[in-house]
């Protein structure tokens, strides 16, 4: 929260209003409908030189990253009206500044980002022109695409093969932490994954560096799927037929309309369809008659002689009521029943007769009325049930004169899901122009000859091969109610060679295969048809259907046939692709599925780089570690990182720090470091940050030469600042009560090893903040160093609660960043500082007069020319400019006056409250070889718990003992 002084009467005191506001240029939007001309805006204090009262876009946004505290005063004059460019920018800078994405590398969830770095969901995606991984340490890899997955039919089962990137470099990868999702590829019947080391592939000829499963024996290949293609219907040349059950009409001049089906399953533009049964008449018949009815879809019932009732005649329409047929056991009791009730079409009628002989009386011939259906079985598939059985049963069939009749052969000029178009139906039959739009009938629609679909083009230049995948969802099989018959298609796709217009160049050439049926299984069945044509490039490509449905058995047809994919595919001719670990993988689909599951192979990987062998000299052989010193030196000397020398780096100062932090904290755990770096925007510079802030270090340069500093527990202070090494007016300080931001908490978040899930550490442990302060933590796996982390942040929180900010000498230069510095309060009058001119043995010779009666005890603060300071207790000397020294310095003190700067001291009472000791947070070098420096106080509880796991308060897992 940052301070603001409201002064609307800057006369009147008794007017001001102080606020804390989290923005103040949201603040200042809600204050003021109309922006005064007299307002000025200041910062820390009324001052011109202070004056931050913004002009532009620019100066507003700086505005907002300004710290405080502010003071906005209107000075006594008649506001103006609105000022509109200001509040508008005012508005624009605070959406600007929502919109601002974090630096790298703390994005998550983008999707030029790893799913490695992904918090949930993580699955195997191409990452087109991005970054490949470099992974650092123990990281649980979901692999990046590099190639199309394809995916095809092998003994009915969907296989898909895909090639992926782990990262650059080699990596240890046990065999037992390669997993789909989460089940161990180890567990998994038929799936098999290889892994290769860089400069070898799977068109190399090497071996692979891990093999789980059987070999798969299969080259990389350049492969692009085709989107025309996504499970059309392949219809059967005989199979396009459609019954209507009142939920068919005709409209003029030449629409077929539906409202219960969707016709593009069943027909297609070009098409010739045969209408059967289109008619409507003034009126019907209903007759109740003793009817036989027998599987091969016809019924009979007797007539009186041998001449057939007019009524019943082909092509009309009758309607069965109440035809419920009982069969019977040997003693009179019902076992199965069925309802042949429904509309159907009359094929034909025939006369059929048989010999009656009775057992008294003299022998007969029984006559009979035989009605043959249009495919009963698609109308009501009970029909495989009859056997002969009588019952009775009403028939309604029309008795009267025709209205229409539409029956015919026609051309169908286009389709959608409730209409059929014909092209100019009046030509084949004229009763098209009797009609406007009929009643819902029940007609029967057909066609027959080949359905072709596409074609489509496949526009690859050096095209070699083509896919094709065929699949039956729901099986192919046959039954007639009793048993289960296996029934073959086989499909066909053609391929024409064309040109870049689409003019063929060659002549098409034809391949088939079979999907085979089944008498056992009523799962998916499906076949992969890998066509090699003799030419080669940009083609056009179709696909039919070659098998006809069995219209004619008795019982259920299930044969329905979908073209999934088709693949253009063609050679890679690379025989690796660099520097980077690979793997290749072959993974089954679940049964029934029209598409892949989602892809979600992983393992657990460690990085093996160099380690140190001793000096500036590494091992040849690469190894596994976790250990950031080795990852570091590492990053600093890839030619795509740091690309750094080997006189430009303090190994020395990196493993001795990294050393140290192992030591301070009881364990080599607190300096892991794992993390996927996947951003091609990150610097060097945030590389070497990341990784040193996970380890709590600092990574700086002094000079040209890259150092590392840890930050811990400290007494000993790197510079001192005084009124000798500071400008003059340019130091402030600000006190803060209660906590940074009003936080009560922290939720720390890293990755757990055992799940490799995102885990939260909270303090306090029972969850009860309600503003904690939310951290996602970068290359963090394990919950000790979380643990370390977490309490570090809270009690910095907690404590921190004095921020200094002063321009100081060129010996600024020398701080870096967590550095502990001592710096007098030259804000105000009472500090004692200054330079010592001389020195008699013990006795000091002061540039300042001091005062000493204040404090019983005093302690003079003193820079040492090695850039320590260092704690003496002192005493009076001989005039109010000198003291004595209780022991000698560590070092000579700088007194020679030729020197840049002499030695320089801070006195301060021993019981004196005012903060001296501070950690650097920023320092920005200004143009007058000066820098600003920003600290914030020191205070040792920030590490109280550091040593909790030395003292045995926690485990190496992080848990309280």
């Amino acid at each position: 929260m940052k301070i603001v002084t409201l002064a609307l009467n800057p006369l009147d005191p008794e007017t001001w209003t102080n606020h804390e506001v989290a923005d103040i240029r949201e603040f200042l939007m809600q204050e003021f409908s109309e922006w005064p001309q007299t307002a000025r805006i200041y910062e820390k204090q009324v001052s011109s030189a202070t004056d931050v009262t913004p002009s532009s876009e620019a100066e507003i946004e700086r505005l907002g990253e300004l710290e405080g505290p502010f003071y906005v005063v209107v000075y006594p004059a008649e506001p103006i009206t609105i000022i509109y460019a200001l509040v508008a920018i005012l508005v624009v800078a605070v959406v600007v500044m929502a919109q601002n994405q974090p630096p790298l590398p703390t994005l998550r969830n983008t999707q030029s980002q790893s799913p490695n770095n992904e918090l949930s969901e993580r699955s195997n995606k191409p990452r087109p022109n991005a970054r490949i991984p470099d992974i650092f340490g123990t990281v649980r890899s979901t692999p990046d695409l590099i190639a199309v997955p394809y995916k095809i039919f092998e003994n009915n089962e969907e296989v898909e093969y895909s090639y992926m990137c782990i990262g650059r470099g080699y990596y240890d990868i046990p065999s037992l932490e390669v997993r789909d999702d989460t089940t161990r590829v180890l567990d998994i019947a038929g799936t098999s994954v290889e892994v290769y080391s860089p400069l070898t592939s799977p068109n190399s000829g090497h071996a692979p560096q891990l093999r789980i499963g059987s070999a798969i024996n299969t080259p990389v290949l350049n492969v692009v799927r085709s989107n025309a293609v996504n499970g059309q219907v392949l219809r059967a040349p005989n199979d396009q037929f459609l019954r209507g059950n009142n939920n068919i009409r005709f409209s003029t001049p030449n629409e077929i309309q539906t409202s219960a089906f969707d016709f593009t399953d069943k027909f297609a533009a070009g098409d010739t369809m045969t209408i059967q049964g289109a008619a409507e008449y003034d009126s019907y018949q209903t007759e109740t008659k003793t009817i036989s009815a027998f599987s091969a879809g016809y019924f009979r019932f007797a007539i009186p002689s041998s001449t057939l009732p007019a009524l019943y005649q082909a092509g009309k329409e009758c309607v069965l009521t109440g035809a419920t047929f009982n069969q019977t056991d040997a003693d009179g009791f019902i076992t199965t029943t069925y309802d042949l009730s429904g509309i159907y079409q009359i094929a034909s009628v025939a006369l059929e007769s048989e010999v009656i002989t009775p057992e008294f009386g003299s022998p007969y011939t029984q006559y009979y009325c035989r009605v043959n259906l249009v495919s009963p079985a698609t109308a009501n598939p009970k029909w495989s049930q009859a056997s002969g059985l009588s019952t009775s049963a009403a028939i309604r069939i029309p008795d009267g004169a025709e209205i229409y009749n539409l029956s015919g052969e026609y051309t169908v000029l286009s389709v959608s899901d409730t209409v059929i178009t014909l092209s100019n139906p009046s030509a084949v039959n004229p009763a098209w122009g009797t009609i406007t739009t009929t009643n819902y009938i029940s007609p029967i629609l057909s066609t027959t000859g080949s359905k072709w679909i596409g074609p489509f083009v496949l526009d690859k230049t050096n095209l070699s091969e083509v896919f094709a995948n065929f699949v039956a969802l729901n099986g192919l099989y046959k039954d007639d109610g009793k048993n289960q018959l296996r029934f073959d298609v086989v499909c066909e796709i053609e391929l024409t060679p064309v040109n870049a217009d689409g003019s063929p160049r060659g002549a098409a050439e034809t391949f088939q295969a079979t999907i085979e049926g089944s008498a056992t299984y009523r799962s998916s069945r499906a076949v992969t048809l890998k066509a090699n044509p003799t030419f080669e490039g940009r083609c056009k490509v179709r696909a039919r259907r070659v098998t006809p449905s069995d219209l004619a058995f008795e019982g259920s047809v299930v044969d329905e046939v979908k073209w999934r994919d088709v693949y253009s595919v063609s050679p890679v001719s690379e025989t690796h692709f660099g520097n980077v670990t690979t793997v290749q993988a072959v993974t089954y689909a679940t049964a029934g599925a029209l598409a892949l599951k989602e892809r979600k192979l992983n393992m657990l990987v460690t990085r093996k780089i160099p380690v140190r062998i001793s000096g500036s000299t590494f091992s040849t052989e690469l190894y596994a570690t976790n250990n950031a010193a080795e990852i570091i030196s590492f990053a600093c000397l890839d030619k795509y990182i740091g690309n750094r020398q080997v006189a430009e780096i303090d190994f020395d100062s990196i493993y001795n720090s990294i050393s140290e932090v192992s030591q301070y904290f009881g364990s080599y755990i607190a300096t892991d470091f794992c993390y996927t770096f996947d951003s091609s925007n990150l610097s060097f510079e945030e590389t070497i940050k990341s990784i040193s802030d996970a380890i709590f270090c600092t990574a700086y340069r002094r000079g040209s030469i890259i150092k590392l500093s840890f930050e811990k527990e400290t007494q000993d202070s790197t510079l001192l600042f005084n009124h000798r090494n500071k400008l003059p007016g340019s130091e402030t300080r600000t006190i803060r009560f209660g906590n940074q931001d009003n936080f009560d908490g922290v939720s720390f978040q890293y990755i757990d090893p055992e799940d490799d899930a995102q885990i939260t550490y909270y303090i306090p442990e029972d969850r009860s903040a309600v503003n904690p302060k939310e951290i996602e933590s970068l290359g963090i796996r394990n919950k000790l160093q979380a643990y370390f982390h977490a309490w570090r942040t809270w009690n910095k929180i907690q404590f921190q609660n004095v921020i200094t900010e002063f321009t100081a000498t060129q010996e600024s230069d020398l701080l870096v960043n967590n550095d502990r510095i001592l710096v007098a309060d030259n804000t105000r009058p009472d500090t004692q500082d200054g330079e010592i001119i001389s020195q008699n043995v013990l006795q000091l010779s002061l540039s300042q007069s001091v005062d000493m009666s204040k404090y019983p005890e005093y302690t003079m603060f003193v820079q040492l020319i090695d850039g320590t300071t260092e704690a003496i207790p002192v005493t009076k000397g001989s005039t109010n400019k000198q003291v004595v020294l209780s022991r000698a310095p560590r070092l000579p003190l700088a007194l020679d006056e030729d020197l840049y700067a002499r030695t320089t001291f801070i006195l301060v009472g021993n019981n004196e409250p005012r903060q001296n000791a501070f950690l650097v947070t920023e320092k920005e070098p200004q143009s007058n070889f000066t820098s600003v420096v920003r600290a914030v106080n020191y205070d040792a509880r920030y590490y109280g718990n550091d040593k909790d796991f030395i003292n045995g308060l926690i485990n190496e897992n992080g848990d309280s003992v």
